[in-house]
């Protein structure tokens, strides 16, 4: 641990931190018969973290043919909330999310001040579907209960799977339609 937090210099396979995601990679990254090299640990709170979300990754250090570690990164909710919270071209109403299949979200909302990273539901038909792995677009409801144009795909790797939702309310994306009726028939008139 470059930190050198509370798990630092513990057994992770055995030790107190011994089931959490962290542990998980570790020990999957250590495992000669994995088929993959990396690993990825969805996000979970994480005690030595003060309950923080963290997500993780790691691989194994080789010697040769032989496994001789595993370097592990740790991944806090600002990793994805930097990326997700870019809203060029969502207007005033838009924004994007990422769901986890617990439908819990895996970003924090931009219409609320508390968090909403593993605490708020995005359970609606784009992120179920998502999960499922389809993409689409479709008008739809969100998980505010408003009506949005909801352009969703799955993303999803190392047994994890993830919904990737965008969307813009309805309103919005038909008031240049609305004014454009509304001027032509000015003209018409």
């Amino acid at each position: 641990s470059s930190l050198k937090a509370a798990e630092f210099g513990t057994n992770l396979i055995a030790g107190p931190w011994a089931g959490s995601g962290l542990s998980h990679v570790v020990a999957a990254a250590l495992n000669p018969d994995t088929k993959r090299r990396e690993r990825f640990a969805d996000y979970s709170t994480y005690e030595p973290a003060q309950d923080a979300p963290m997500a993780f990754a790691a691989m194994p250090i080789t010697s040769g043919r032989s496994i001789v570690g595993a370097l592990a990164v740790a991944l806090s909710k600002r990793f994805v909330n930097e990326i997700m919270s870019e809203r060029t071209g969502l207007g005033e109403t838009g924004e994007s999310f990422v769901v986890g299949s617990d439908w819990l979200m895996r970003t924090d909302s931009r219409y609320d001040d508390e968090p909403t990273f593993l605490r708020q539901t995005g359970g609606t038909r784009p992120a179920d579907i998502s999960i499922d792995g389809l993409d689409g677009v479709e008008l739809a409801y969100n998980y505010r209960g408003d009506a949005t144009i909801s352009s969703y795909q799955k993303v999803g790797f190392d047994g994890f799977d993830w919904g990737i939702i965008a969307e813009m309310g309805l309103k919005e994306v038909k008031a240049p339609i609305a004014t454009l009726q509304e001027k032509l028939s000015l003209v018409a008139a």
